[in-house]
This record gives C-alpha cells, structure tokens and sequence, in this order.
C-alpha cells in the first residue's frame, strides 16, 4: 500500500512513516486487498496460505495449534476442511475469496482494512463473513475499515458510514442513516 497524501495512524503506528514499529502494525492489522482471493500465491495450499503470516513473524510455532487455528477459520468461513490441502487454482472465486478473509483474520488482528470483502461471493456465504467480521467487531473490539459498493452490507453493519464520490466525502453516517438511491448526486 502506498500513501500519496496526509497522515493516518492505525494502532498508533504512523502509517506513512512505521519505521521500527512497521513490524508491531503488521502483527495487528489484518490486510484484504481488493480481488485478495486471485491474488494467493498457486504454489501454497491453502492451509500453507492462511498460516503464511503467522510462520513469516514467528521463528517457533506450534504446528498443532496453528493447524487448529487454521481449521477453525475454515470452519467459521464455511469451508471443508478437506480443501486445507487444496490450492487456489483448484477453488471457486468464491472459496478463494473466503482464504484470503481467513489469512487476513488469522492474525487475530486489532483492526481489519478490507477493500471489497464480499466480492465473489455467493448470495448464501455473504451472511457467513459478515458474521466472522462482525463477531470480531462485537466480542473482540477489533476496528474495521470497509470499502464496500454494497449499500446493503453498508446498512447492515450499521456502522459509522463515509459515502466517497471522486476521492471527496459526499455523506457521513450510520449506514441504515444514509439514503442510497442509485443515480442521484450522493446515492451512488
């Protein structure tokens, strides 16, 4: 990720400028870039793919309980345990979609940055992520910085909303508080 203006913190790290602390920020933030589950390296199974962040920062681990770690993510996201052996080619968008939300969240990350975490998915499996994000959100009091064009989800999360047109802030509120109405000045 690349700034190209102004200043942000996330967990107190400066993010334009980290520093020693760069290392601290990747343990607590969880990152889905935009078309995250293409973007997963064919050479790793899945479970190798959602354990990768825990093994690049930890010399020592215990391999049974990462593997169990990585089993109940599966679980949460719906997916069959049979695919921890599996790799990215041999999925649905879909289910690549749900590994990539899987290593964001393994970390147990303090605060998520997710660009479009329901892309790909089916209508079924959208209320399953939203349930792990919001579960997080709720039990664990883990911040969340969404970009999302779906109203719905936006409503749903009833959470502090920013409706963005051109790189300029054209409404604030809580999510069910904003009018979406497609094709008008705000609305879209």
């Amino acid at each position: 990720m690349r700034v190209v203006g102004g200043s942000a913190t996330v967990c107190g790290v400066s993010v334009r400028h980290p520093g020693r602390r760069l290392r601290e920020l990747t343990y607590r933030a969880g990152y889905l870039p935009q078309n995250a589950g293409a973007l997963l390296t064919p050479q790793l199974t899945v479970q190798e793919t959602i354990a990768e962040p825990i093994l690049q920062r930890e010399r020592r681990v215990n391999v049974k309980a990462l593997a169990i770690r990585v089993a109940t993510l599966l679980d949460e996201l719906h997916l069959p345990l049979g695919l921890a052996s599996s790799f990215p080619y041999e999925l649905s968008a879909g289910m690549r979609q749900r590994v990539a939300i899987a290593r964001a969240l393994v970390l147990d990350p303090t605060v998520l940055i997710a660009d479009e975490p329901l892309a790909n998915l089916d209508l079924e499996v959208r209320p399953v992520v939203f349930a792990a994000i919001t579960r997080r959100r709720t039990e664990r009091g883990m911040a969340a910085l969404l970009v999302s064009n779906d109203a719905a989800f936006a409503r749903e999360l009833g959470a502090e909303t920013l409706m963005i047109r051109e790189g300029h802030v054209v409404a604030r509120g809580a999510g069910a508080d904003l009018l979406w109405t497609p094709g008008t000045e705000h609305g879209r």
